[in-house]
């Protein structure tokens, strides 16, 4: 048919749908709104179809519409879409059209509403949100799972690969179920000039040497001074001496790198107080357009730095990083990543060296949405003898207040660990004994001695190959 696309006769179908079909008119009237129709005849045909719901509970047959409908000519116009034939389509296909008619409409009006708010000096926050939903419309009418009932998807999801991504740390990812996984948030909480900037970074260079996708978004610290950390940890360089290297030789290390790895380390600054999820969101888009690159995994640094996508105007500081933890949550669902970031300890936290969550600077709703928080302290001994204190205050995937003692290279800019054995971390004494009856949590944290000078060795044969 010539017009099918015409969104008038989408129109049409969409109501002839709505009398005949009653698994479209399930999926359709959640969402029944008169701005979404054109025609007059049809904006009539659904005022009166509204108005009849909201008095007797169901959606009219045609008798009742005859009846009910002030106007003869709306009428004659409603007999005429009845007698329009949709057998020739799919379903599948006619539900698309009709989705996407859906979604159209949508989208334009709240671009209408939003350009006469601007106009009228009248903009309200919520546009966004609203323009956000527009596109992620659907007639997917799924309210859950029957527990018992889907047992067949209950046995694939028990026998399926958990999707994470691993820390490259082993043991710390015992103790969170594999790694960091995919649509959660998960954040270090740490004193200012502790670090946290150090782990992050030393992280994703360990996940790309894992062959991972990484994206590391900062609204801090300059894209050159991240990859300077970056380089000293990859190319097992001191930072002070990485100017002392001639060209020839670091270009010919970092051939080395473009050789041996297919997987991408991606530096990306904003302004500090500029950024928002919507940006990081468009810059993803960004990326997998222009340069064919999707990230396994996203570093934040870090999210209080970042602004919310839309605030009220009397809201403070503890609603403003609330909203922030809140949307890049939601963001890591949306995309199906992880998302790793830091969050600042308050005044209290700077000079304890037993961190739990009330510390947090500024609100502890960010503790409640976050999935894994880890407390990260160091006193001037730890600091001298290379050691950081772990202290993992929330986890969703085991067990909580384990504490860590995670070895740490300064010069190098890296955390210090043993690649090929089990001497990431040292469990602090105070976790000694753990209970006979908990030997799950006992195995999670089953944890060797580490010996840093053991660990600076496997770490230079690693990535002395380069050279």
């Amino acid at each position: 048919m010539s017009d099918e696309k015409d969104p008038r006769f989408l129109e049409d179908v969409l109501i002839k749908m709505m009398y005949t079909n009653e698994e479209v008119r399930d999926k359709v009237i959640p969402f029944l709104d008169v701005e979404l129709f054109d025609r007059k005849e049809n904006v009539d045909i659904v005022k009166h179809a509204l108005s009849f719901m909201q008095r007797f509970s169901k959606f009219p047959n045609a008798k009742e519409s005859k009846i009910d409908l002030d106007s003869v000519e709306v009428y004659d116009h409603l007999k005429k879409i009845m007698n329009i034939n949709t057998d020739e389509y799919a379903g599948e296909f006619l539900m698309g059209e009709l989705e996407d008619f859906f979604k159209r409409k949508m989208i334009a009006n709240v671009c209408t509403n939003t350009i006469l708010a601007l106009n009228d000096d009248e903009l309200k926050s919520d546009y966004v949100d609203k323009l956000r939903a527009s596109f992620a419309f659907s007639f997917d009418t799924s309210v859950g799972m029957d527990v018992f009932g889907d047992d067949e998807r209950m046995y694939d999801f028990f026998h399926s690969k958990r999707v994470f991504v691993p820390s490259t740390i082993r043991n710390f990812d015992r103790v969170i179920d594999g790694g960091f996984h995919t649509k959660s948030l998960s954040l270090f909480l740490a004193p200012t000039n502790v670090g946290k900037s150090l782990i992050m970074t030393s992280l994703a260079v360990s996940q790309v040497f894992d062959n991972k996708n990484v994206l590391y978004i900062s609204c801090e610290m300059s894209e050159e001074k991240l990859g300077e950390r970056a380089y000293a940890n990859a190319m097992n360089v001191p930072v002070r001496d990485l100017k002392n290297i001639d060209k020839d030789t670091f270009f010919k290390k970092n051939a080395g790198f473009k050789k041996k790895f297919t997987h991408k380390f991606k530096l990306k600054e904003y302004p500090t107080g500029t950024l928002n999820t919507n940006m990081i969101r468009n810059l993803l888009k960004e990326f997998e357009l222009k340069q064919k690159f999707k990230p396994d995994i996203i570093y934040l640094d870090y999210l209080a730095l970042m602004r919310p996508s839309f605030i009220s105007k009397n809201s403070n500081s503890y609603e403003s990083l609330k909203y922030i933890t809140e949307e890049l949550r939601g963001l890591a669902v949306e995309m199906e990543i992880p998302i790793v970031s830091a969050i600042q300890t308050g005044r209290g936290g700077i000079e304890s060296s037993d961190l739990d969550l009330t510390d947090i600077a500024e609100s502890i709703g960010t503790a409640f949405t976050a999935d894994i928080v880890v407390a990260v302290t160091q006193s001037e001994e730890m600091a001298a003898a290379g050691k950081y204190a772990w202290k993992i205050l929330k986890n969703r995937y085991g067990p909580k207040n384990i504490r860590l003692t995670a070895l740490v290279d300064f010069d190098y800019m890296r955390l210090s660990y043993d690649r090929e054995s089990d001497a990431d971390f040292i469990v602090g004494d105070e976790l000694s004994p753990t209970s006979k009856k908990d030997k799950e949590v006992d195995d999670a944290v089953d944890l060797v001695s580490a010996v840093k000078d053991k660990s600076e060795k496997t770490m230079s044969k690693n990535f002395m190959e380069f050279e």
